[in-house]
């Protein structure tokens, strides 16, 4: 769909409403290459939740803005599907671990613009760091808090 929008019009921006606990960190990887490798811009917007495999795809956007209310939470890769099959296999297993948890690290990081030092006294070595608009402003994960609109009521 997103390779479709691009298609039409790409000098069109593309709005991409984001609110999610997460979810696949392979499929959001896809969705941040795709994002990426489009022509025309893309404006992510974080509402309600931004989180885990969220952040990676907010992360791909060229603007970035977030709702007041949105809750953002990064933690480490998280790989339930993957199991010791042979005693190599925890090699391996540890090789696609530090492979994806690199990348991640290295998108959001990047895209904020965060020093490793900046990145290990927000985040450090925590599972799971939940935070609010303001700090992912302050973080450089958000380009922008949108402001609501005031709205006429004489009419009413």
């Amino acid at each position: 769909q997103l390779f479709e929008l691009n298609s039409r019009d790409n000098e069109e921006p593309i709005y991409l409403y984001i609110n999610t606990g997460g979810g696949d960190l392979v499929q959001s990887l896809a969705i941040y290459d795709v994002i990426r490798s489009l022509e025309c811009p893309v404006i992510g917007i974080a509402l309600g939740g931004c989180q885990s495999a969220g952040l990676i795809i907010l992360s791909s956007c060229d603007l970035r803005y977030s709702y007041p209310s949105t809750t953002f939470m990064y933690h480490n890769p998280i790989f339930g599907d993957l199991a010791l099959h042979t005693p190599s296999s925890s090699k391996e297993i540890n090789r696609i671990y530090n492979y994806y948890s690199d990348l991640c690290l290295q998108i959001v990081r990047q895209r904020a613009s965060l020093t490793e030092q900046e990145w290990e006294e927000s985040f450090g070595d925590n599972n799971e760091t939940h935070f609010f608009p303001a700090e992912a402003l302050e973080l450089g994960i958000i380009d922008k808090i949108v402001e609501f609109p005031k709205k006429n009521l004489k009419a009413l």
